[in-house]
């Protein structure tokens, strides 16, 4: 049995993708989406903080179908890894002055 054209193994409207302000503020529009487990790796920060700022708008984010994890866009966390300061975890105090500067100097 095929399910061709039920409708089933995709849900309406997914994938989801919401572009994050780090993104916008770098005019990154496209590029590859990491897991999470990468994305911890290349950001510095950790699973949770980096769904956490997704939810809140700072980071761009795509997930697949409902209930599926979060991926994240790969140019947008490599920004992010300029930010960390050293071998300390990367802060949301850190992404948000990072946004306010680079939106101070678009206008």
């Amino acid at each position: 049995m095929t399910t061709e054209g039920t409708g089933r193994g995709q849900a309406e409207g997914y994938p989801v993708v919401k572009l994050g302000l780090v993104a916008k503020v770098n005019h990154i529009d496209s590029g590859s989406w990491m897991t999470a487990h990468f994305a911890v790796l290349l950001s510095g920060a950790n699973a949770r903080a980096l769904g956490r700022w997704a939810k809140a708008g700072f980071l761009s984010s795509r997930q697949e179908k409902p209930g599926a994890p979060l991926r994240y866009l790969r140019p947008e966390l490599v920004v992010l890894s300029a930010l960390r300061p050293g071998k300390e975890p990367l802060t949301l105090y850190i992404v948000r002055q990072h946004v306010r500067q680079r939106d101070g100097q678009a206008k």
